[in-house]
């Protein structure tokens, strides 16, 4: 089968592609930076690559000039989003272009007009596919990702998620007061404190605690009494 390499960084379209790609019995490689590509052509030896042209990572323009340095005959897809701007550099040095999201139907017009593969025969496998995951006991999520909507969804999804809450500021404030009135006074004269009293109040804390206490507090009990010991070694 076809050997197939996704170069790009974004988890959402990466997970997507390589889930889909591999349902569908490809041979495929995955590289989220420059300082793998080297060992992956040689080894690997490509004939599709898709490449994102925006990506963290990844020096699009760079990655597909190397390849074809190395091997001529690989074929390169390139991955652009709705909102770029016309790029000629880099898109005269690919085969196709699909945008981002990518839809399944795209890619595999794109991968039958640069490899040997007919779209129709991808089609078919593909809803093949799809219909016995419907069927089976798959995860919806799983489901999603064959055919393409999660990759959009998930992002939509995210943004309608609740924010998480927090202790309130003013609690967060009083708690701290208290908890300092509780503590004695400490002597400016002495540079440690013997592990016995560390422990001890560390005690004391511990049982203090009451079932609202913030996990924020409890990390910085903890800290506290942590370094105290380290300072007292």
């Amino acid at each position: 089968m076809l050997k197939i390499l996704l170069a790009l960084d974004d988890y959402q379209e990466q997970t997507f592609l390589h889930r889909l790609l591999t349902k569908m019995g490809f041979n495929l490689e995955v590289t989220q930076t420059d300082q793998a590509i080297g060992g992956l052509i040689m080894g690997f030896q490509p004939q599709v690559v898709l490449v994102a042209e925006k990506s963290r990572k990844i020096n699009s323009t760079k990655l597909i000039k190397d390849i074809k340095s190395k091997r001529a005959s690989t074929q390169f897809i390139l991955i652009k989003h709705s909102t770029s701007k016309d790029n000629q550099d880099i898109e005269n040095e690919v085969q196709f272009i699909v945008n981002s999201p990518v839809h399944p139907e795209e890619l595999f017009t794109a991968l039958s007009d640069v490899s040997h593969l007919q779209k129709q025969d991808l089609l078919n496998k593909y809803n093949k596919l799809s219909s016995s995951i419907k069927s089976s006991k798959k995860s919806s999520e799983e489901s999603q990702y064959i055919q393409g909507s999660s990759v959009k969804d998930k992002s939509d999804s995210k943004s309608r998620q609740a924010p998480k809450t927090s202790i309130n500021e003013s609690d967060r404030q009083k708690k701290y007061d208290q908890f300092l009135e509780s503590v004695d006074k400490v002597n400016t004269n002495e540079t440690t404190f013997e592990r016995k009293k560390i422990k001890e109040f560390n005690k004391e804390l511990r049982s203090q605690s009451e079932f609202h206490e913030s996990p924020e507090l409890k990390i910085d009990k903890f800290q506290y009494t942590k370094n105290l010991l380290k300072k007292n070694k």
